[in-house]
Parts: structure tokens; sequence; C-alpha cells
């Protein structure tokens, strides 16, 4: 009977320290779990703020002086988010290099970069007409940290040739209106411009298009977008100083032939 107890007792004893060394195991897979589930909340939580950011380049220029314009467009997302930076990565070839914005769009508004202005300094000799451009957005955190978003898709960079009208001192000026984006109109409140460009019109980029103004004219663009949650923008081409034409309206004095091209982007 005594040898029997003492394997009785030997096997409560044997229970119990496997059970305890179950409990200790599951203590600490829990604690593994719990801390890599704290680590990967901000990080989830920064993916899903990002998303509903919703800032996006829509469209790359540059003319024969080589500098790059890019449109950027902040659609419907969060707009409790706020920007804290916005990076630009020119690519030309198997070069690349990064530069900053200056300022950030607004909820639904498209606004012009453009390389040596709103962008700085200028690209170096090796992307000066670059290939594409990428961008990605930073967010400021609730901590008040930056937190940076994923870079954006690669929009392709093309080249936009203008050819002057009218010699320097002039008399008049030529205005034109180019076609970006459809998803809109462009209208003036001098020289009868008019332009159309409507999503899926089968007649394309029409309207009055440009005029000839006065020297040192002041006339208004406003771009109108059409129904169906467009967000529009304008951005002169070949332009790098401040009193440029950009955002959805924009009032310039016509001291040279200037070309604005209307953009579009789907407010998604």
């Amino acid at each position: 009977m005594s040898g029997f107890g003492k394997r009785g007792v030997s096997d409560v004893v044997s229970t119990v320290l496997i059970i305890l060394l179950v409990v200790a195991a599951v203590a600490i897979v829990g604690a593994i779990v719990l801390r890599t589930v704290n680590k990967a909340g901000p990080q989830v939580q920064n993916s899903v703020s990002c998303e509903q950011l919703q800032v996006v380049s829509t469209r790359c220029t540059y003319t024969t002086g080589n500098t790059p314009t890019v449109l950027v467009n902040r659609r419907a997302g969060d707009a409790s988010l706020v920007l804290s930076n916005l990076t630009f990565i020119f690519y030309k070839g198997a070069n690349s290099e990064t530069r900053y914005g200056s300022s950030f769009p607004n909820i639904l508004e498209t606004k012009s970069y453009t390389v040596g202005a709103e962008l700085l300094p200028s690209l170096g000799a090796s992307v000066a007409s670059p290939d594409s451009v990428a961008i990605a957005a930073s967010i400021k955190g609730a901590n008040g940290v930056s937190v940076p978003c994923a870079l954006g898709a690669k929009v392709s960079c093309t080249k936009v040739v203008t050819t002057p009208v009218s010699p320097p001192g002039s008399d008049h000026y030529t205005l034109s209106i180019v076609q970006g984006n459809p998803g809109g109109s462009v209208t003036s409140n001098i020289g009868g411009i008019s332009c159309f460009n409507i999503v899926n019109d089968p007649l394309g980029f029409r309207g009055t298009c440009s005029a000839v103004l006065d020297a040192n004219a002041a006339v208004t663009l406003t771009a109108a977008p059409q129904d169906g949650g467009y967000a529009g923008g304008l951005a002169e081409i070949d332009c790098t100083a401040a009193t440029c034409c950009s955002g959805s309206s924009c009032t310039i004095s016509m001291t040279s032939d200037r070309t604005i091209m209307a953009e579009f982007t789907e407010a998604k």
C-alpha cells in the first residue's frame, strides 16, 4: 500500500508540474502576442490614415527649359488628417533626386508644384528632364510626430512644347488654354475664353480656348468642374515665378504670351 501511495503522490506531483508548465507557456505566448499587437497597432492605424489621406500626383510636364511641373490632387478623404510633409522623387534612367513641397493642397484641390519654385532647389542635370515622378505624403500623428506614408505610383513626365506668338514688347499677347485631364471647363472674365474639357465628350476639347489681350491686361481664369465629383485646377506651363497661374482660379497680368493647362481629377 505504501508503494502505491508513493506512486500516487508522484503522479499527482507530475500532473501539477505539467499544469504549471502549460500555464507558464501560455502566459509567455500571451505576453509575446500582446506585445506584437501593441507594436503593430500604431502601424495599422497609420496605414488606415494614409489610405484616407488620398493625395495623388496626376500629371508631370516639362518644357524646353526642362523644368518639371507636377500637379498634385487631394481627394475627398479624411479632412481631419494634417499633412506634415510632401516628398517628390524624380526619376531618369537609373538616377533619382528628391525634392520637398513648400505647401500642401487642401481637400478637393489640385495644386501645382514646379521645381525651382514650390520645389527647391532645382534638379541636377542628370534628371533635369525626368522620365517620371512619385510622391509620398506624411501626416501629423496624435503625438505631433510626422508619420510617413508609402510612396505612391510613378507618373510619367511628358514634354510640352510652346511656341511664342507675340514678340517681347508687343501691344497684345495671347492667352491659351491647353488640355489636361478632362472633367470641366475654364472661363475668363475678359477675352471671351470658354473652354470645355468634359469626360466622355465625343467632341473632345472644344470651345474658345485662346484670346488675344492687351499688354498688361489683368485677366481672371476660373476652372469649373463638371457634375459628378470632379476637382478642377489650373497650372501654368513654362512658368516658375510667384505670379504663375495655379489653383481653381487665378488672376494674371498679360506681360507675355501665357499658356495654362486645365487639369481635372475625379474626387474619389
